[in-house]
């Protein structure tokens, strides 16, 4: 059972803890307030991806993983109440990729599949999760209200099976993990 992430920012568990807490010196002024968000970045990388043994894969956008590498600063909108918006230097976006292409070549049961612009979706502000027989859950860029949450296993797995679809059929330039890796740290 594989859990389909697609969203234009990397995820931000995979960074190591040091990158992390500059990022949140960086992203928030209240020194409670950044031990609060590294103890949960703490807790989310532990259970999410370190702990974890469920097959997971995510979709990337070339385009804006390019679009950032070239920006003086890069924003990644808060998705949760665990994570505040993060403010990342152009270096620590770099160390950001490095750190992701490490993790990826790390695990056995983690991909990341790079996808053109509108090749998924044709609306900018659409990110998910999603788990077949599980969930599905939208949410927008700018505000928390904008996320739903679906069960129903349907229309679930309808959306898990695009998007296994959508990675079965992508070239081996586009998932291999080699080649994906080699871009990111590249960038």
């Amino acid at each position: 059972n594989t859990t389909y992430y697609c969203n234009v920012f990397p995820i931000y568990t995979v960074m190591n803890d040091d990158l992390y807490y500059e990022v949140l010196c960086n992203s928030v002024s209240n020194k409670e307030d950044i031990d609060k968000y590294f103890e949960y970045f703490k807790l989310a990388k532990k259970d999410i991806y370190e702990s974890s043994n469920i097959s997971i894969t995510h979709f990337y956008s070339i385009d804006s993983l390019i679009n950032f590498s070239t920006s003086e600063n890069i924003v990644y909108e808060s998705e949760s109440d665990m994570a505040p918006r993060l403010i990342l230097t152009n270096q620590q976006f770099k160390e950001h990729l490095s750190d992701l292409a490490n993790y990826l070549l790390s695990k056995e049961n983690y991909n990341i599949c790079l996808i053109p612009e509108t090749t998924i979706n044709d609306n900018e502000l659409f990110y998910c999760w999603c788990k077949k027989n599980e969930f599905l859950v939208t949410f927008g860029n700018n505000s928390l209200s904008d996320i739903r949450l679906c069960t129903e296993i349907s229309y679930v797995n309808s959306i898990s099976n695009i998007f296994e679809k959508y990675f079965l059929l992508s070239g081996e330039n586009f998932k291999n993990k080699d080649i994906v890796a080699n871009f990111l740290r590249s960038l």
